[in-house]
């Protein structure tokens, strides 16, 4: 008999593999559980917190089985696990591109500060994080001490720290100086090959300088640093793919990350998706922190709006327990409807591209 109380836990999904409908959890994959009516009425029995009845000892080995795929937990084990951190070091940008609607951003601008940065380092040493990706709205390698916070990530026992960055400011010194900091993975955003394009494509940049840098960074650092090269797909570049991956093949880049265009919430283009007000898996994975130290849901928060509090008034733990009470009711935020972000969609490829669909007026 299960002792502890028991309820149903987030990120489930449901698959067919070979014509038969499976259950699983996107933080346990590997372990399916065949669905049925059995399973569905136990799954509903335990979507509030409760002790496993007597009349259910009959199914006590299926119920395990459930606990063991994350589909069921009990209470001393449910907790949302940690995720990855988001951090927008700055939300200024040197570019206006075409696929990023910096105009909606309604929000206050500006660079996160080393006062806010050392409450975030403590607030990190709280709970055993992985990763932290500076990236945001803005481009870091604007940020004066981005290579001094990057150490400071490391020091702290971060075990990998990525930055995304559309490669325009990164010289020799400053590729140098992350280097030395301990970078582990850098994501330039290089979203055409043809120059004519990218000059209004990334407008603000100028095409043969990031180019030069990325042959730079390769050429001195690939040995040290983790290099992939992102492209958001579109009208614009969809002609481009296989020149795309050739492209990058021979200066050496075997990491090529595509990814659909997004309506960033609606910012970019209208859609609506009522659905994802109730789930959203980027939301439940990750946490992001904006360069005021706020908690905000995603990088779509253009007005700042699903903020619930920051690193100086609560740390991760309450943090993450807000969010799991968002998921358990399914209540995300009102702009969550208007995002068509496919997570399922969303992955890291060697140089091979996943199946692309075509988005209104872009």
């Amino acid at each position: 008999m299960i002792s502890e109380k028991i309820i149903l836990t987030p990120y489930l999904f449901k698959t067919r593999i070979n014509g038969k409908e499976y259950i699983g959890n996107l933080l346990n994959n590997k372990y399916f559980i065949e669905n049925s009516e059995k399973i569905e009425e136990i799954m509903n029995y335990f979507t509030e917190l409760k002790n496993v009845p007597e009349k259910m000892n009959k199914d006590i080995k299926l119920i395990e089985s459930l606990v063991k795929a994350k589909i069921l937990a009990s209470e001393k084990n449910l907790m949302l696990p940690l995720p990855n951190i988001e951090l927008e070091i700055t939300n200024y940008c040197n570019s206006s591109c075409v696929m990023c609607p910096r105009s909606k951003l309604s929000r206050k601008k500006g660079f996160m500060s080393e006062y806010i940065f050392g409450i975030l380092t403590e607030r990190l040493k709280e709970l055993p994080v992985n990763e932290v990706e500076i990236c945001g709205v803005g481009e870091p390698l604007l940020h004066k001490n981005v290579a001094e916070y990057v150490k400071k990530l490391k020091d702290i026992g971060i075990n990998r720290v990525r930055i995304n960055t559309n490669g325009s400011l990164l010289s020799d010194e400053k590729a140098r100086a992350l280097v030395e900091s301990g970078l582990d993975s850098i994501t330039i955003s290089f979203h055409t090959i043809d120059p004519t394009k990218y000059f209004w494509m990334m407008k603000g940049l100028n095409y043969y300088n990031v180019l030069e840098n990325i042959k730079n960074f390769i050429e001195k650092y690939k040995k040290n640093v983790e290099v992939t090269i992102t492209c958001v797909v579109s009208k614009y570049n969809i002609d481009e793919i296989e020149g795309f991956k050739n492209f990058w093949k021979e200066i050496s880049i075997d990491n090529i990350y595509f990814q659909n265009i997004q309506s960033r919430a609606g910012n970019l283009y209208s859609v609506e998706n009522p659905a994802q007000k109730c789930k959203c898996p980027v939301f439940e994975q990750g946490l992001y922190i904006s360069f005021e130290g706020k908690y905000l849901s995603c990088s779509n928060d253009f007005s700042g709006e699903s903020s619930w509090g920051s690193i100086e008034e609560s740390g991760l733990k309450e943090c993450l327990n807000y969010k799991l009470n968002l998921i358990r009711k399914q209540e995300l935020f009102e702009f969550c409807r208007y995002c068509d972000y496919d997570f399922q969609e969303q992955k890291y490829l060697k140089t091979n591209f996943h199946k692309h669909v075509t988005y209104p007026g872009v």
